[in-house]
C-alpha cells in the first residue's frame, strides 16, 4: 500500500470517529546563527550541511539510521537558503513534489474558505516536517507561510520514497509522521470543540513549551514567533479573548508576557488549567 493511500484511509477514519471533517494540520547553506537562544530562529547549535551532524536530526529522522544511510539521505536533501519572513513556501494548488523540514525559524499553514476567510491549521518549528497535506491529492491543500526568517531542508518525495524501500526504519518513520499528523488533527478538534478559552491557551502554551524542551532549550522562557491574532485564529477565539486570558494568567502569576516574550512561572498551574483542574 502506498503512503498516500494509507494517509487517506487513516484521515477518513478520524472523520468518522469524531463525526466532523478533520482539520488538516500540516509543520547546502549553513543556517545563520541568531543571538536569541530562546527563539525558534536559534538552533540548539550551529547546523551544518550534513544530516548526521545536524543538531535536529533526531527530531526529524529515525535515530536508527546508520552512517551509510545518512550518506544516502544527504544525496537527496536540498538545503535551501533562508526564506524571508512573510514568504510562502508553497500555496494551495501547487503540485506536491517534496516534504520540508524546518531547520530554523517558524512557519504557519492555513487554508482559505470559499468566502475568503483564513483558518490557520498549524505552526511548524525546527525539526518538524511539513508538506504532507499534498501526499494524497498530489497537490498542496494548504498554504505555508514563514513567520520569521526560516531555513528549510527540501526532500524530494519520489526519491525519499525510493530510499525508504532500502531503509526500513526510514519507511516506518514516514508512517509515524502520518500518524502524528492524524493525532494532531484529533487534538485540535477536541481543543476547539470541548474546551474553554483559558484551557485552549494553556494547552497551546504547554505545547510550545514542550517543543522548546525537545530541542534542549528552555521550556519556561521563550519567544512566541506568532502574533496574538494568529493564536486567536488557530484556537478559534477572538483576539480580545486571547489578550484577556494572557492578562488573567499574569495576574494569577502563572506567567509573565511582554510582547512575544513569555516566561512560565508556574508550569504545574498551567498544566492544571489545561486539564480543567482549576
Amino acid at each position: 500500500m502506498s503512503f498516500a493511500s494509507v494517509e487517506s484511509t487513516a484521515k477518513h477514519a478520524v472523520a468518522r470517529q469524531n463525526n466532523v471533517k478533520p482539520v488538516v494540520i500540516k509543520s547546502s547553506d549553513v543556517a545563520p546563527v541568531y543571538k536569541d537562544p530562546n527563539s525558534f530562529s536559534a538552533p540548539a547549535k550551529l547546523l551544518s550541511a550534513s544530516c548526521e551532524s545536524c543538531a535536529l536530526y533526531s527530531l526529524c529522522l529515525p535515530i536508527s539510521v546508520n552512517k551509510n544511510a545518512f550518506g544516502k539521505l544527504d544525496t537527496i536533501i536540498q538545503r535551501r537558503k533562508p526564506v524571508k519572513q512573510g514568504s510562502h513556501l508553497f500555496r494551495h494548488g501547487d503540485a506536491f513534489h517534496a516534504l520540508y523540514v524546518v531547520r530554523t525559524g517558524c512557519l504557519k499553514t492555513y487554508t482559505i474558505s470559499p468566502d475568503g476567510q483564513n483558518q490557520i491549521t498549524g505552526f511548524y518549528t525546527p525539526g518538524e516536517v511539513l508538506g504532507l497535506d499534498g501526499l494524497n491529492s498530489s497537490y498542496h491543500t494548504n498554504y505555508a507561510k514563514t513567520l520569521e526568517n526560516t531555513s528549510i531542508c527540501k526532500i524530494p518525495f519520489t526519491e525519499l520514497e525510493k530510499l525508504s524501500r532500502e531503509i526500513p526504519s526510514l519507511q516506518r518513520h514516514l508512517f509515524g509522521l502520518m500518524a502524528r499528523e492524524i493525532e494532531v488533527d484529533q487534538k485540535l478538534i477536541m481543543l476547539i470543540n470541548n474546551r474553554s478559552a483559558d484551557q485552549r491557551i494553556a494547552a497551546f502554551l504547554l505545547n510550545i513549551s514542550d517543543r522548546f524542551k525537545n530541542r534542549r532549550l528552555s521550556g519556561s522562557s521563550f519567544r512566541l514567533p506568532m502574533s496574538r491574532g494568529d493564536i486567536a485564529n488557530y484556537l478559534g477565539l477572538a483576539v480580545e479573548t486571547v489578550s484577556r486570558v494572557f492578562s488573567k494568567l499574569q495576574t494569577r502569576k502563572i506567567l509573565t508576557a511582554e510582547n512575544k516574550e513569555v516566561t512560565i512561572l508556574d508550569l504545574v498551574a498551567l498544566g492544571n488549567l489545561s486539564n480543567n483542574m482549576q
